[in-house]
């Protein structure tokens, strides 16, 4: 009893010691940010945007649990960070890489800020940027986000495939109509053909990156393929 009294202790004061590192970093994060808000450089932008990605992840792995929005403040707004609205746990919007991008493009940190224009961090999109995506793995075969960016197109190939699949069975009043303009005149089945081994490209190419990451030899995964009930964009 003593001995679990004991861990129940030390699991609570590294609770609130990853919290404190986190209200802190957060802080520091945002001064630096107002500090060149009236002159902004791209590489402190880019800087910052790694340093908030990390603190996300971080604070996962240290809590093993959603970011606590209790160091939130709302002055945080201006640099990306909010708190769920189905979540209540703090999340980071990658605000900060858009302004980087929208600042130059073409800066030699677009390896980067290129991601900005694919992913789906914000509340209000609800389906990544493929052509940016493909853009990014033609440019950047080996760029800093190159593992988000093969698992977003898996994904979009998937929920494509999903919507593919009910059309084929008449549709119903399913709906998840931001597919809707990838749906060409093809025969549906021919489509869903090649949803499917887009999804199986994309997801292997994942685990290769993923293997080669972190040091694993290759990694056989096996994906079924077909109608799934799992939804990954495009929210109704």
């Amino acid at each position: 009893m003593r001995i679990m009294y004991v861990v129940l202790i030390m699991v609570s004061l590294n609770k609130s010691f990853a919290e404190d590192s986190l209200a802190l970093s957060l802080q520091r994060v945002y001064q630096s940010y107002t500090t060149i808000s009236s002159k902004k450089d791209i590489s402190h932008l880019v800087s910052l945007d790694q340093e908030l990605r990390h603190l996300m992840d971080r604070s996962w792995e240290d809590l093993k649990q959603a970011v606590d929005s209790g160091v939130y403040r709302e002055e945080y707004l201006a640099i990306g960070i909010s708190v769920g609205h189905y979540s209540g746990a703090l999340q980071y919007s990658g605000k900060l890489l858009k302004e980087a991008h929208n600042l130059n493009p073409m800066s030699a940190f677009r390896s980067y800020t290129l991601y900005s224009t694919v992913n789906c961090d914000a509340e209000d999109c609800r389906i990544p940027d493929i052509d940016s995506g493909k853009t990014y793995v033609k440019e950047f075969p080996n760029g800093p986000y190159i593992y988000e960016v093969y698992v977003i197109l898996s994904y979009f190939y998937a929920d494509l495939s999903n919507k593919i699949s009910w059309l084929t069975e008449g549709g119903g009043t399913f709906t998840h109509d931001c597919y809707d303009r990838f749906i060409t005149s093809e025969p549906l089945i021919k489509q869903l053909t090649c949803a499917q081994e887009a999804e199986l490209f994309y997801h292997q190419l994942a685990v290769d990156e993923f293997s080669a990451k972190h040091g694993l030899k290759k990694i056989r995964v096996s994906m079924k393929q077909g109608k799934s009930n799992v939804w990954h964009y495009c929210g109704d």
